[in-house]
């Protein structure tokens, strides 16, 4: 477990995606968070078994970041 206030360093796996998925408890909301560890713009098609929307969607982008940004002690919200 790392301690509060320590950055952590992790080699970036190159062109890899990382992405994680949730549901709200009513099945009614997905939150995805992606991360192309890549150099370059991708784009996927994703599939969501079981779940048909029934109004329009509101996508929200965090970013895109440089790729040297980092959360830090002085900016952990980065």
């Amino acid at each position: 477990m790392a301690s509060i206030g320590t950055d952590v360093e992790q080699e970036d796996p190159a062109d890899s995606l990382d992405v994680l998925v949730k549901t709200s408890d009513d099945n009614k909301i997905i939150s995805m968070y992606l991360v192309n560890y890549g150099t370059q713009s991708r784009n996927h098609d994703m599939f969501f078994n079981n779940f048909i929307p029934e109004e329009d969607v509101t996508v929200t982008q965090l970013g895109p970041h440089i790729k040297t940004a980092r959360n830090s002690d002085e900016n952990p919200d980065m």
